[in-house]
């Protein structure tokens, strides 16, 4: 993952702790690239998803160092990674930046400072664990069996998509669907316990009341309306989602 051992957070470090006051930042990574999908477990058996020990224990001292008023997580990384651990750790607050590049991180600051108010929702499903979906058994680099045939030139893994149409919300929404009307192969199912924040999901420094929903269907085009009024004291934006 690629996360300092906590063993250098010495002393002189720690003590300076109390010089910031305000804010303890925390910025999680993880990579995969074109080619080479992320591994479902590292080499301890443990989900690539879920905090590592080092993050951990990096989470543990600023707790216990009670020298910071919040803690903000920015999470550098276009994986949805499980969240379950924000209220163990005190976490007031996670903004997703994904592979912001050269230019983004500037614009995620400004998010964080109040300057810019957020108004963007999640594209993905943050689970509690993040290998509970079908398509993650179908993750990672699976070789081929050639027999004497040469290999292609562009690799030798391949990724089957036995999953289907069911990836990501898919996957969670229709199970929820299948288990509240009784059908389908649902199981012993409980959505809020595996799904952390839902696909959609996304909060902002103000409030937003919706009213006069309406829809009207005349045969070729779906209308539908809905007044959108920003109740609270901070200039901003909400997005409307129709599925």
């Amino acid at each position: 993952v690629g996360e300092y051992d906590p063993a250098l957070f010495t002393s002189s470090v720690t003590d300076s702790f109390a010089s910031y006051g305000d804010v303890a930042f925390v910025t999680l990574s993880r990579f995969a690239t074109e080619g080479n999908d992320l591994a479902m477990v590292n080499d301890e058996g443990k989900r690539m998803l879920e905090l590592d020990d080092n993050e951990k224990a990096i989470f543990q001292k600023i707790k216990d160092s009670g020298k910071f008023k919040k803690t903000v997580v920015l999470l550098n990384s276009v994986f949805a990674m499980e969240m379950d651990w924000l209220d163990e750790y005190n976490v007031d607050a996670v903004l997703w930046v994904g592979n912001p590049g050269f230019y983004g991180m500037p614009g995620a600051i400004r998010v964080v400072t109040g300057e810019v108010n957020p108004s963007g929702h999640t594209t993905a499903t943050f689970a509690a664990n993040s290998l509970s979906a079908p398509s993650a058994e179908n993750f990672g680099l699976h070789a081929y069996n050639y027999g004497s045939k040469t290999p292609r030139a562009a690799g030798d893994s391949f990724v089957s998509y036995n999953e289907g149409i069911y990836v990501g919300y898919r996957y969670y929404e229709t199970r929820y669907e299948d288990k509240v009307l009784g059908q389908g192969n649902a199981g012993d199912y409980n959505y809020a316990d595996a799904v952390m924040y839902p696909f959609g999901y996304g909060l902002s420094y103000t409030d937003f009341e919706w009213s006069d929903y309406d829809t009207s269907w005349d045969g070729d085009t779906c209308t539908v309306t809905v007044k959108v009024t920003n109740t609270g004291d901070v200039a901003g934006k909400d997005v409307v989602q129709v599925y």
